[in-house]
């Protein structure tokens, strides 16, 4: 998709221009904030996927009886339908919210993270 473009990627490719800009070579410190920052990255890549998923069958639950009345739609509605009516739009909306608070937390994580590397490689 857009992965050059996202959060993580944008930070990712800051700090590995600083890192080759910098004078200093890489410390101890620096590669345990650079693995933290990648496990952070792929956290919110990970949690990013799964509410992205949990919209799209929270959408579709509530609107697949319009889908439904539209022809060569049936097989595809009946599938989806099947899908969001075994799990619930209820849970999907407590998916999307508790999903939407660690993408928040890890957010945190990832600028404190990066804040500390660039004011290392700035120094």
């Amino acid at each position: 998709m857009m992965n050059n473009l996202g959060r993580y990627r944008r930070v990712y490719k800051y700090i590995k221009n600083l890192e080759r800009k910098s004078k200093t070579g890489s410390t101890r410190e620096t590669k345990t904030l650079f693995r933290k920052l990648k496990f952070t990255g792929y956290k919110l890549k990970t949690l990013e996927m799964i509410r992205m998923v949990s919209f799209i069958l929270l959408y579709s639950s509530i609107t697949s009886a319009v889908v439904s009345v539209i022809p060569g739609f049936e097989s595809l509605s009946k599938t989806v339908i099947r899908l969001s009516s075994l799990i619930g739009s209820t849970i999907f909306l407590i998916i999307v919210g508790i999903t939407s608070k660690l993408i928040s937390w890890y957010m945190i994580d990832l600028h404190l993270i990066s804040s500390e590397l660039i004011a290392i490689y700035k120094k």
